[in-house]
Parts: C-alpha cells; structure tokens; sequence
C-alpha cells in the first residue's frame, strides 16, 4: 500500500500537500488542514509525513 504525495497551489498561504492512496482516484488534503508560504516548507512537510512511515512513495508534483 503506497501512499503518493504531491504539491498545489492553493488560494490562502500559497502551497498545500495533497495525496492519494492507491485505492482512491482522488487527491485530497493531507491532515485536514494544511498550507505554507514556500514550497520548500511544503516539501519539508512531505518528508516529515515519510519518515512515520517508510512505505510511503514521496512524488513531488507542483504546477504554476
């Protein structure tokens, strides 16, 4: 069971993490409630959310 991550945009602070387990079609918000000034800070959250459990695949998707 893989869990796939990925960045977007959103309207409040700039950044949101978003993902999709590999059941479900759809993204959604990772912990109800998430955002950050920088992508770099989002990118961090991703890694956080690894490191609790390592059978999770980290994508890296961001789109302008």
């Amino acid at each position: 069971m893989k869990t796939k991550y990925r960045v977007a945009t959103d309207r409040y602070s700039g950044y949101e993490v978003q993902h999709k387990k590999w059941y479900y079609i759809f993204w959604v918000q990772t912990d109800f409630i998430n955002t950050f000034p920088t992508l770099e800070d989002a990118i961090e959250f991703i890694k956080t959310l690894e490191k609790k459990d390592k059978k999770r695949e980290v994508i890296y998707n961001h789109k302008n």
